[in-house]
């Protein structure tokens, strides 16, 4: 019967389709370039449009405390995070995508912001104020009074909206058109002495995983450029924030390879419990050749195949019972 033939199909199909969307998997672009956020794994993968065999892709390798006392470390694994729900901004004609992966260890939190925009934009990230009198968190409000000012910090959660009469303390950061940038928070990690480093490692990939493809140029901006296309854009400087002032730091930048891998490594300097070290890189394939040129809207919106799999039950339901 044609009950029983199609049976197996219906069930392939709906272990396939809904195999494959999970709460954590995100995914959008721009006219040129397609940004993939990769699940429960924090990774990133950017595709040329024009040339779907041009990708480049960033996986998180590992952050870890190089101890000064023999033996000891602190770490993180880095996979079984959690990325938000996508965002949408739109400014004039240009639409900004924002999501946030995001890790914790007791009092330790990671999170990684990435936005891509279909032009050049402006977006602000809310960082954990500098300078509080009293309190902490990611809302301020400045009093002052002959001499003596206060300044009053609330509100734990960067989400969450500030209470009347303070303000949300926030680092601007400038979105390239069709680039994928991305910035890191770390906050509160239990560093064994003042004189250990910080270490957080990402693996670089491309189609051909070829690490020694890769050319770097750059001092106080690194570029790492791939012959298939790709680049990451990173700046030897961040800063860290929510202690006393606002401070700015140095940020080594190594490369190595492990087999198959092309290992870049973020050594940050040691910073105070209660404060945040924040750092903002940028990854990108070249889309120069792309005969389309400019930058749309029109195939911008998150990609959703809910509606596919609704129609594709119908019909199938449609076959089985006619």
């Amino acid at each position: 019967m044609i009950i029983k033939s199609l049976l197996p199909v219906v069930l392939v199909l709906q272990i396939f389709f809904f195999g494959r969307l999970t709460a954590s998997d995100v995914e959008t672009g721009t006219e040129k370039v397609t940004v993939q956020f990769m699940g429960a794994s924090g990774g990133m993968k950017v595709f040329d449009k024009s040339k779907p065999e041009r990708w480049i892709m960033v996986q998180q390798e590992k952050l870890e405390e190089l101890s000064s006392e023999k033996g000891k470390s602190n770490k993180l694994t880095m996979t079984n995070g959690d990325w938000t729900a996508l965002q949408k901004r739109t400014t004039g004609d240009i639409d900004t995508y924002t999501t946030t992966y995001t890790k914790k260890m007791d009092d330790t939190k990671f999170s990684l912001t990435a936005h891509i925009s279909t032009g050049e934009s402006t977006v602000t990230e809310p960082i954990p104020c500098s300078g509080c009198t009293s309190g902490a968190g990611f809302c301020s409000k400045t009093i002052s009074s002959g001499n003596v000012t206060e300044v009053t910090c609330q509100e734990d959660e960067p989400s969450n909206t500030c209470p009347e009469g303070f303000s949300k303390c926030e680092e601007s950061v400038v979105i390239p058109k069709d680039e994928l940038k991305f910035s890191i928070q770390i906050s509160d990690w239990p560093f064994l002495s003042k004189e250990s480093k910080l270490i957080y490692a990402i693996v670089l990939k491309q189609k051909d995983s070829g690490g020694n493809n890769v050319t770097e140029s750059g001092k106080s901006t690194k570029r790492l450029e791939i012959a298939d296309g790709g680049y990451l854009v990173l700046p030897s400087s961040g800063k860290i924030v929510g202690g006393n002032t606002t401070e700015d730091i140095e940020i080594g930048i190594s490369t190595e390879i492990q087999g198959s891998k092309f290992i870049i490594n973020f050594e940050f300097p040691y910073f105070e419990p209660g404060t945040t070290l924040y750092y903002d890189p940028n990854l990108g394939v070249s889309t120069e050749d792309d005969p389309t040129g400019g930058s749309g809207t029109e195939n911008s919106a998150p990609i959703n195949s809910a509606p596919y799999v609704g129609l594709l039950m119908v019909f199938l339901t449609f076959l089985l019972f006619n």
